[in-house]
């Protein structure tokens, strides 16, 4: 018995142009649902990147100034954290950070420089750092008590 060809056709491989515009009408939808909460994401991982940056630096203001037996300053840029900050002993510099990215905002309780003195402790009371962002509700707290040990935690509500 012979089939013929006539009857059963071979269909075209590929898609539909109708099917083509379904999948990216689909896929245009769920881009605009996702970016929103990208762009939130992303603010959140800037907040920990400056938060982390941040106490890094301050552990090694720490640390140094035990080591030089010495004081150790941690300068905000131009007097705004925002700007950056350099780690510093007199006018040697021993760490320089460029300004944070974005719209992350570092808000310090007190104004002015770090100093760690010889024996690790901070010449000023308790200093803490908040490091946040407009977009995210993601806040990092950077907490240095009198005895000069630096701890870090994430919160919600801001810090206190």
């Amino acid at each position: 018995m012979v089939i013929s060809t006539m009857c059963n056709p071979v269909r075209g491989r590929g898609f539909t142009l109708i099917e083509l515009i379904v999948t990216l009408s689909v896929f245009g939808i769920l881009t605009a649902l996702a970016v929103p909460s990208f762009s939130s994401l992303v603010a959140a991982s800037r907040v920990r990147e400056a938060g982390s940056d941040l106490l890094e630096s301050v552990f090694l203001a720490r640390s140094e100034a035990v080591k030089r037996a010495a004081n150790v300053d941690v300068v905000p840029t131009s007097g705004n954290w925002q700007n950056g900050w350099t780690v510093q002993t007199g006018t040697t510099v021993l760490q320089s950070r460029a300004a944070v990215s974005g719209a992350t905002t570092i808000t310090p309780n007190a104004g002015g420089n770090i100093t760690f003195q010889l024996s690790g402790r901070v010449s000023t009371p308790i200093r803490t750092l908040t490091v946040s962002a407009a977009e995210s509700s993601s806040t990092r707290c950077i907490s240095i008590d009198a005895s000069g040990r630096a701890s870090i935690r994430l919160s919600g509500n801001g810090c206190s």
